[in-house]
């Protein structure tokens, strides 16, 4: 297994991390304006401009397809669609067991399966993985490459904590706005701290297409 990782470091991680949140707020919010006209916030965490599950993608497919970077442009495309169609996939499914929440379905688009993946997007992943290996991530290298060492240890210390503390906190919050629309009880002070600070209306305006799952209180 370490050829798969081998040459990767905890900086170039946490980059990757923080540039592929970044670059999916930027598509979907964009593709949304374009589609439909209108403005819609498309975060995934808390606090930035951030949609971790493009952080956790583009994290993956790097760590896990670097050594193919190279290869023919059909390949990086074949194999990103199968990548991102099943990290799609799988996302959805965790989201749904996990915090009883969605935040996407193509239930009513023709060509999707189960609700999770829709053909389109399945190409777009493609597409997508060409671009990156082709032609941001060497760029993105140089870029990394030249940051100041000092300067890189502070930072990267600064986007891990920033990042750690985010995921953690949007997803208790995500996790008590399902278990509040299923009528459980807080156990505990941190339950009460959460739903005193992120209430259901301050989701609703943060997490505009959050929807939790069995919403009938019983």
């Amino acid at each position: 297994m370490k050829k798969w990782f081998k040459n990767f470091s905890w900086q170039e991680i946490i980059y990757l991390f923080v540039f592929g949140c970044l670059l999916g707020y930027i598509i979907e919010t964009g593709f949304h304006f374009i589609k439909y006209g209108e403005y819609i916030n498309k975060q995934g965490l808390l606090y930035g401009p951030f949609k971790p599950i493009y952080g956790f993608g583009i994290v993956l497919i790097t760590l896990l397809f670097k050594r193919f970077k190279d290869k023919s442009i059909l390949f990086i495309f074949i194999i990103s669609v199968i990548f991102g169609t099943l990290f799609e996939y799988f996302g959805a499914c965790f989201q749904e067991i996990f915090l009883h929440t969605y935040t996407w379905t193509y239930s009513h688009y023709p060509y999707s399966f189960a609700g999770k993946i829709y053909l389109p997007y399945c190409i777009l992943w493609g597409i997508l993985g060409v671009i990156w290996f082709k032609l941001l991530y060497p760029k993105f290298l140089k870029i990394i490459k030249k940051i100041p060492p000092k300067i890189n240890r502070l930072l990267v210390i600064l986007l891990s904590a920033f990042m750690i503390i985010n995921l953690i906190l949007s997803t208790y919050a995500t996790l008590r706005l399902s278990e509040r629309n299923r009528n459980i009880q807080p156990r505990w002070v941190g339950d009460k701290v959460i739903d005193s600070v992120y209430t259901d209306e301050y989701m609703n305006r943060k997490f505009p297409k959050l929807r939790v799952i069995n919403n009938n209180k019983k």
